[in-house]
């Protein structure tokens, strides 16, 4: 049977650890466990045997190392398509009925822009083994213990441009503090897989199982992907220079159901974890059914550690806009000599102000925009943690910031016409992207049904190229409204339409509507909040502005979108605190000096001591 049809009728058991069974046999200190697949391949059968004989109806592969770097140390990297080949010959000798997933752990070394692997050279070193594990016919391809979203999407890369149909499951690790070890929550490393297009959501290694429980419940909650579990036996212990771990089966086994009513479709064990284990899980989870969870999809964008979601209910996103250097010439010039100074001063501020995401364009002409985008993207993630907006008419310089960015980005932007939309969404659907797309085409149509024509032009392009409309959110184009009044007034229709008829969400750039006109900053705040009104539901806008921010905030309060009134009332209290400091009168002068103790009278009938 197809491994995801079964998880929508029954819970699937994933066996346990394989290191702890292969020491036992024999496995010497700081011996690669992927070489006995050549090596001693009847200690490999029997250790699977044991799995499945428990109840494991998931056998990973013994090749959590078998990839070109881990092999070096060994020497062995000459033997990849061997090892993995033999491993998977090897699972399927020792559990004919059940499904073999292909394992496939971390590199071995630290991606760029951290460390020196680059987004390519890490997706090849991937997909070595993963085309070796596809040649040797595993039923799906697991992807464990990551702790490091760039590295995860790389893997993930590498398998979807090789894998067809074969289903893939992604599995990270968190520590103690509910986090990777690189700041990534449940949450966001749910929306960057799914964005991915992953098929299973797992959480592995980590701690032991209580300390697993929400994070599971944080998956479960965020997409409606099967999750799998597998935790360890505890934390590891150090007993006269053997790691063990101690956790008594019994308390592996009592987490087995809360982890399936937490929304765990599969679930097995990870270090520390025997047969006896895996026997205990699979007798707790006799006849339980994965839990039916309905999980609207809603669009998001996330940084490595931050997810905003953009929709009905949520607050309303301010994408700041200074980081552009249209109408700037000391920004543009800056750009040209490859200074991030000003980028940085500009997202710091922004963020500081109140940005819930960032459009980052350094389009200035005679330069390679390429090489400019990966150094504004990884510049500006050191300052801020907010999910970046990758702002660019050429291809080439979205992908270069696409491929060094951990999170699920918004790419601005798409259009209606058919070279752009040829061009982009291979590479949103690549990188697990979010997109703008522009309600225009070869011009800007005026009115509203035109406009919407476009939409469901662009919608019908991308669904049929593999990018969920979930992902889609719509710039309704705030035309100049002192050229064109009517146009600026259908923009209003288009957003409730766009809302209405395709169930995504709206956005517009603000300040194009008042060009040309005195007073900008009244026109613009007075046309975004009647958007607001209209179910606008993102804009690219000045974070700076006061204006801008008080029409945002109050405007909430009207559209769903500031529950309870809390984030009007902090702001307007915050603003009052300021102004009480601004017009406080000044402090008085210091006081003279005392005169010196030996001319000081002593009062009549002073008490001393």
């Amino acid at each position: 049977m197809n491994l995801l049809k079964t998880l929508r009728e029954r819970v699937v058991i994933v066996d346990g650890s394989m290191g702890a069974l292969l020491q036992a046999r024999g496995l010497p200190a700081g011996h690669a466990p992927d070489l006995w697949n050549l090596e001693n391949p009847d200690a490999i059968v029997e250790a699977h045997r044991q799995y499945a004989q428990a109840g494991a109806e998931l056998i990973l592969t013994n090749t959590f190392g078998a990839s070109r770097l881990r092999l070096a140390d060994y020497g062995a990297h000459g033997k990849l398509r061997d090892i993995n080949k033999a491993a998977v010959a090897l699972a399927r000798r020792a559990a004919p009925g059940a499904f073999i997933g292909g394992d496939i752990g971390p590199l071995g070394g630290i991606m760029a822009p951290t460390g020196e692997i680059s987004f390519d050279e890490g997706v090849g070193i991937f997909a070595e083994q993963i085309r070796a594990l596809l040649g040797a016919g595993v039923d799906a391809l697991v992807i464990e213990t990551m702790f490091d979203l760039m590295e995860i999407k790389a893997a993930v890369v590498a398998a979807n441009d090789l894998r067809g149909a074969v289903p893939l499951i992604a599995s990270m690790t968190f520590n103690a503090g509910g986090v990777t070890d690189t700041g990534t929550d449940p949450v966001t490393a749910a929306a960057v897989l799914e964005g991915l297009g992953v098929d299973v959501i797992g959480v592995n290694c980590s701690t032991g199982p209580e300390a697993m429980l929400p994070i599971v419940e944080r998956i479960a909650a965020a997409t409606a992907l099967p999750v799998m579990v597998e935790p360890n036996a505890g934390l590891p212990v150090n007993r006269g220079g053997v790691t063990v771990f101690e956790m008594p089966m019994e308390n592996v086994a009592s987490h087995a159901r809360p982890f399936v009513e937490a929304g765990a479709a599969l679930v097995g064990g990870c270090c520390g974890t025997t047969p006896d284990y895996i026997r205990m899980v699979a007798t707790a989870l006799t006849g339980v059914k994965p839990k039916v969870r309905d999980i609207p999809r809603a669009l998001t964008i996330t940084s490595r550690q931050l997810t905003v979601p953009i929709g009905e209910g949520s607050p309303f996103v301010k994408i700041g806009e200074k980081i552009n250097p249209t109408g700037r010439k000391k920004f543009a010039e800056s750009i040209r000599d490859g200074r991030m100074d000003m980028i940085l001063a500009d997202a710091r501020a922004q963020y500081e102000a109140g940005a819930a995401a960032l459009d980052v364009n350094v389009g200035v002409p005679l330069v390679d925009e390429a090489a400019r985008m990966r150094q504004a993207i990884v510049a500006v993630q050191n300052v801020t943690p907010l999910p970046l907006v990758i702002d660019s008419s050429y291809a080439t310089a979205l992908e270069a910031g696409l491929q060094l960015y951990p999170g699920r980005a918004l790419v601005n932007s798409i259009n209606g016409e058919r070279e752009r939309l040829e061009q982009v969404t291979p590479l949103i659907k690549r990188y697990g992207a979010s997109v703008i797309a522009l309600l225009a085409a070869d011009e800007i149509p005026e009115r509203a049904a035109d406009r919407l024509r476009i939409a469901e032009s662009i919608l019908r392009y991308l669904e049929d190229h593999g990018v969920p409309r979930d992902r889609v959110i719509f710039d309704c184009l705030a035309l100049v409204v002192s050229a064109m009044q009517d146009g600026a007034r259908q923009t209003l229709d288009t957003i409730r339409e766009v809302r209405r008829q395709f169930g995504c969400p709206a956005m517009a750039g603000v300040s194009n509507v008042s060009f040309g006109l005195p007073r900008r900053e009244v026109i613009n705040s007075s046309f975004l909040a009647m958007a607001m009104g209209a179910g606008l539901d993102a804009a690219i806008v000045n974070p700076l502005s006061e204006e801008i921010n008080r029409t945002v905030a109050a405007a909430s309060l009207f559209s769903g979108r500031d529950p309870g009134c809390r984030v009007y009332i902090d702001m307007m209290e915050e603003g009052a605190k300021e102004r009480a400091a601004h017009n406080a009168p000044p402090p008085p002068p210091p006081l003279p000096p005392p005169p010196a103790r030996s001319a000081m009278p002593s009062p009549r009938g002073t008490r001393t001591r």
